[in-house]
């Protein structure tokens, strides 16, 4: 008996839809009639301004499709500075293995992301190749003793 007064409890607990408010819906507005009517004289005036707010929620639709499509432009241009900061710095062999961090934007930011899964993944890093020992900056210099063409000279 308590399982069957749980399960109507629940059953009776909705939790209330909430409308996104950029989304009204404009027929209830519309169909809505306000609780003292207007005489027929004064309907004209009310058709006037009828026209006035529809003229406004359709400037208003236009003014969020125009933002809808601007948030989407800004989050395409954030994805790229964020693929080319993690390409410029280097360190990862191949940059899309970071993937994309909602709202880093800067060189710190993003240093900080690579350091992380350099360290988780060591594998990711970029591999840098050895130089010959010729070739090195760090090379030992030529030992002090005379060379073979001195030594010939000299004879």
């Amino acid at each position: 008996m308590a399982e069957e007064e749980k399960e109507t409890s629940d059953a009776s607990v909705e939790e209330p839809v909430q409308a996104d408010p950029g989304t009204e819906d404009t027929e209830q507005v519309e169909d809505a009639a306000p609780a003292d009517a207007a005489p027929d004289d004064e309907l004209s005036d009310a058709e006037g301004d009828g026209d006035a707010l529809s003229k406004l929620r359709r400037e208003a639709a236009g003014h969020r499709v125009r933002a809808k499509e601007a948030e989407t432009r800004v989050s395409e241009l954030q994805q790229q500075v964020f693929s080319l900061l993690v390409a410029a710095d280097g360190r990862l062999a191949d940059p899309s293995d970071l993937p994309y961090s909602e709202g880093v934007t800067d060189a710190e930011g993003v240093a900080a992301l690579i350091d992380a899964l350099i360290t988780a993944k060591p594998h990711f890093a970029a591999k840098v190749p050895a130089a010959l020992p010729e070739q090195s900056v760090d090379a030992p210099e030529a030992p002090a003793g005379p060379s073979f063409g001195e030594l010939l000279r000299n004879i």
